[in-house]
């Protein structure tokens, strides 16, 4: 079979897996961010409810009362700290000294000056740039899967805290 892919066609192509993969990262952590945010209001409403019930003639609460507070508050550590890992989330070999500082990264890495920088790209060639954005790609699409798995977990996990809330604070109205 004849080798159809011309340099520019694979460094496209490349570009788009690149660009793609830099999305999906950003989409996992917007939505690592709402569901933060769902959480404050988690907590809110909680704080808000418990107050509340305190102010009118104190607050008693009996063993269920008791274990749904903390299951949620256990829930929503869990959470909430799996939340904040996907914004944190790094991964691949990228400084870690596994490997030559990328072509895309070099400048911020490197302190290198644009002038330095732009001597770099002209001496690459196209084998170098090629194998820059493989790496880059391999590097960052293991950061999207980290940040994926933990968000998906991090949803798995809030959704045992909202049953925990909903029956906290409706143990807490109805008594």
């Amino acid at each position: 079979m004849p080798h159809l892919a011309t340099i520019d066609n694979q460094i496209n192509l490349l570009e788009r897996v690149y660009d793609n993969l830099q999305s999906l990262a950003t989409r996992g952590d917007t939505k690592a961010g709402l569901l933060l945010a769902t959480h404050a209001v988690i907590v809110y409403t909680l704080i808000s409810t418990v107050s509340a019930h305190m102010n009118h003639g104190g607050m008693h609460l009996d063993q269920f009362q008791k274990t749904a507070l903390w299951s949620c508050g256990g829930f929503f550590l869990g959470s909430f700290s799996l939340s904040v890992s996907v914004l944190l989330s790094r991964g691949g070999s990228f400084g870690k000294g596994t490997r030559p500082a990328s072509l895309l990264y070099v400048m911020t890495a490197s302190g290198t000056s644009p002038g330095q920088y732009i001597a770099l790209l002209r001496d690459s060639s196209d084998e170098q740039v090629l194998q820059d954005y493989a790496s880059n790609i391999h590097d960052l699409a293991s950061i999207v899967k980290s940040k994926l798995t933990l968000f998906n977990l991090a949803v798995r996990i809030f959704i045992l805290t909202t049953a925990a809330w909903m029956a906290s604070v409706v143990g807490i109205l109805v008594s």
